[in-house]
């Protein structure tokens, strides 16, 4: 028999993966952003005018929706309690 101690599989239940959530989802969209910004311009260029509304709407909500999923894992963090560890050179 193996002894399990519980670590390797507790799950996180504190919120902190839904910042970590958050965090990753901003970041694909921002660069799903930047990839939408590069059709629209290539769109753009190539005189597919249809397109390059598309890719400029596109762009835009992927852009917006990655400003607000940062925006929301900063206000996660920021009504999150700051854990105080004990050890004995703490000062507190």
């Amino acid at each position: 028999m193996t002894e399990n101690h519980g670590a390797a599989t507790k799950p996180i239940r504190d919120g902190r993966w839904a910042r970590i959530a958050e965090n990753w989802i901003a970041v694909v969209l921002r660069m799903a952003a930047i990839i939408g910004a590069a059709l629209f311009i290539t769109a753009l260029g190539g005189g597919f005018a249809g397109w390059a509304v598309i890719a400029a709407a596109v762009t835009m909500v992927l852009l917006i929706g990655g400003i607000l999923a940062a925006r929301a894992s900063r206000r996660r963090r920021a009504r999150e309690v700051p854990a105080i560890r004990y050890t004995p050179d703490n000062p507190r």
